[in-house]
């Protein structure tokens, strides 16, 4: 039983198969200075984490591998555990 503020790690119960995203650029054409042609790759995947039993006020920080990642650049949805 957890009151106030700790560190928490995770389960993960769900999760969809990673989607990959390729963006290209460069490359110049006729008459134009030659670039080179760059591919950056993303990935993004959904997951389900489960925190722990019961209830739960909110999630304030999230880390992953020791850096702390910023919540508003995330779509994260949090389900806080009450009755409904």
């Amino acid at each position: 039983q957890v009151f106030g503020r700790t560190r928490t790690g995770g389960q993960v119960i769900w999760a969809s198969r990673f989607q990959e995203r390729a963006s290209t650029s460069g490359g110049g054409g006729k008459g134009s200075p030659s670039t080179p042609r760059t591919t950056t790759y993303s990935y993004s995947v959904s997951i389900a984490i489960a925190l722990c039993e019961g209830e739960i006020s909110r999630v304030a920080r999230i880390w992953a591998d020791g850096a702390e990642i910023a919540t508003d650049e995330l779509n994260i949805r949090v389900y806080p555990g009450g009755e409904d």
